[in-house]
């Protein structure tokens, strides 16, 4: 989910049975400062929720920047990323632009992310910043990784990056040319994921 919306809250607020929902949904651009609103939104259709707050704007002294959350089924075995690992990464918080979680499956362990870069930036020191916090919680776990998110940059500029090599992952596209409602031929949503799971 791309932004929290009328189109979002519609989604989440539909008539439709918990289990029609997906396991895990991934929300950027919240922009809500207040967590207990966004746990209320999920709690009716039987989500718990892992969310990072919004940042302040670089572009208007009284806004916000992104806000990342994992909603999650309360079936699954997932675990929050601690605090403390977190927090070991930077005493700036406003450089964490992303929510993570443990999720524990049956055969193996995956540390999901959303995660939404600076725009307007392309590989800018802060966006790298966050792209290797994001390797330093992998580091830790050792275990694969899935990144889903608003990269805010073509597949074509984050894999020159090189970062798809530091984290031994490939990027997975989904099958439209665009992920943008004012332009036909931008896509800047897109996935992550470690190269040992992309079977799966």
């Amino acid at each position: 989910i791309s932004e929290w919306g009328p189109q979002a809250k519609a989604y989440i607020e539909a008539p439709t049975k918990p289990y029609d929902k997906a396991d895990l949904q991934l929300l950027i651009e919240h922009h809500t400062v207040d967590t207990n609103i966004l746990r209320s939104a999920f709690s009716q259709i039987k989500r718990g929720l892992f969310s990072n707050p919004p940042g302040p704007s670089k572009r208007t002294t009284d806004g916000t920047h992104g806000g990342e959350l994992i909603a999650y089924a309360k079936y699954l075995s997932v675990a929050a990323v601690s605090p403390d690992i977190i927090h070991s990464l930077t005493e700036d918080t406003s450089q964490i632009r992303f929510a993570a979680c443990h999720l524990r499956l049956k055969h193996t362990s995956i540390i999901v992310f959303t995660v939404y870069l600076w725009d307007s930036q392309g590989w800018s020191a802060e966006n790298h910043t966050i792209m290797q916090h994001i390797k330093s919680i992998s580091d830790i776990f050792d275990v694969p990784i899935i990144i889903v998110g608003d990269l805010n940059m073509l597949p074509t500029e984050f894999y020159d990056s090189c970062w798809c090599a530091h984290l031994k992952a490939s990027l997975v596209l989904p099958p439209t040319p665009t992920t943008l409602s004012k332009t036909s031929d931008r896509l800047i949503d897109y996935i992550v994921v470690s190269d040992s799971i992309r079977h799966i």
